[in-house]
């Protein structure tokens, strides 16, 4: 179970590096997957699966939708006010609202918790396959987290269900925080108590987990993301000394509108504006070719394509319109030279495919694993406000050119460990699933 849907290749290179990593489709284990969209999820899963819907509510194409700020219903157009009030509300209005705009979402949050719980029928569905399962594995990315204020419900639900059905449950090497809201502690805490496992995928994780989450340190263990479980083609570097070089690039709506929880047109303008810059720069001195790409389609078009336009050596620059596979982003990476990202998961497949790559930090998440495999200078941070140092980028950029063999070298080591970090992941689970069976 996790936050697979239509969107999200990250996730699914998650679900796919699990399917590997367990052997599914072999005899001895089948898969069933919970997800948001399972049309999706079983176009883009290159193994075989079963695929479930692992929500009661409709998923929707916006990223946040029921998280965006309500509209005040004191900004409503056409509200019959008393003509002898019309004085007072322009002072009252914004500070009435200030104090009932925290109820005001908590009540519309804990309406859409009950709203889920309250389908009865499609939670006895869910019990039963997990009373017929040997385990319930929820992973897929970032899970122990509000920054999706809709989100802590579901971790919570599948725990319990999984624990009615006397079936182990292991949150299997997840990321976690942020977690703001005191609702997304509560149930996140719970969640984890109650999990028989709790595997990270970063330190950071670890501290969040054992801290705010306070879960119990004899069942908390550091893992590695499953995608490092992914296999990529053989890189082939002839003609690399000669031509011009290929630089990836992934870029995130930051605070547009509709597509991410927090919304600030100005933020979103300078950060578009900051990556048009690092992409003439990179072209200009450097003499690079520059591929936009999205690993979160189609949201991250949208940015890719206000990127492209704001750039000014738009003829060196290519936008991928098409939507991708895993495989496809794997490929990709292996024929670039390096990797600009801001997706966390552009990154993980970059370490597959080989590509040395420079994070953009829109997330914790981006510098923990960067610092996990020992490459926390090549980590450029995001402000508030959208924007980043274009000549740390592009410094940055010529180090990775100019020591090229040293770092594939040292990413090919840290792949290792990482894959025998989630191989010893996958061991703790089968431990506890013999363990369960009594055999």
């Amino acid at each position: 179970m996790g936050s697979y849907n239509s969107t999200s290749l990250g996730d699914h290179a998650i679900l796919e590096g699990i399917a590997r990593l367990v052997g599914a489709g072999t005899e001895h284990v089948s898969l069933v997957v919970f997800s948001r969209e399972p049309t999706a999820t079983m176009r883009m899963l290159q193994l075989p699966a079963r695929v479930l819907p692992s929500s009661p509510l409709r998923a929707t194409s916006r990223c946040v939708d029921e998280n965006q700020p309500a509209k005040s219903p004191f900004e409503e157009k056409g509200a019959c006010d008393p003509p002898e009030a019309e004085l007072l509300l322009p002072y009252w209005r914004p500070r009435l609202w200030w104090w009932l705009r925290p109820t005001y979402r908590a009540c519309r949050l804990l309406a859409r918790d009950i709203r889920v719980v309250a389908h009865l029928g499609f939670w006895h569905r869910v019990w039963t396959e997990l009373h017929n399962s040997d385990v319930l594995l929820i992973g897929g990315g970032n899970l122990l987290m509000d920054f999706v204020r809709s989100w802590p419900i579901y971790p919570l639900v599948y725990v319990v269900l999984a624990k009615l059905a006397r079936v182990p449950v292991v949150f299997f090497a997840v990321g976690a925080g942020p977690v703001a809201t005191r609702r997304g502690r509560a149930y996140l805490r719970i969640a984890c108590r109650l999990a028989d496992r709790v595997l990270l995928r970063d330190e950071e994780s670890m501290s969040v987990a054992q801290g705010v989450l306070q879960s119990p340190a004899d069942k908390t263990l550091l893992s590695a993301d499953p995608a490092v479980c992914l296999r990529s083609k053989k890189r082939t570097d002839a003609g690399r000394c000669w031509r011009r070089p290929m630089i990836a690039m992934t870029v995130v709506p930051y605070c547009y509108a509709g597509l991410w929880p927090s919304q600030d047109t100005s933020a979103y303008s300078c950060y578009v504006r900051s990556m048009a810059h690092v992409c003439d720069c990179v072209i200009k001195r450097l003499g690079g070719e520059v591929t936009l790409f999205a690993t979160n389609y189609p949201k991250d078009l949208i940015a890719a394509r206000d990127v492209y336009y704001q750039a000014s050596c738009q003829s060196q620059i290519t936008v991928l319109e098409e939507r991708h596979t895993v495989a496809g982003i794997v490929d990709l990476l292996s024929s670039s030279d390096i990797l600009i990202g801001t997706r966390l998961h552009s990154l993980v497949l970059s370490l597959v495919s080989n590509t040395p790559f420079l994070g953009i930090s829109y997330q914790p998440k981006v510098a923990s694993f960067c610092r996990r495999i020992g490459l926390e200078r090549y980590v450029i941070p995001l402000s508030k406000d959208g924007g980043c140092c274009t000549e740390q980028v592009l410094t940055l950029v010529g180090t990775l050119l100019g020591e090229d063999r040293e770092i594939r070298a040292h990413l090919r080591s840290q792949l290792r460990e990482l894959r025998n970090s989630a191989r010893a992941g996958l061991d703790s689970v089968m431990e506890l699933i013999h363990g369960a069976s009594g055999t």
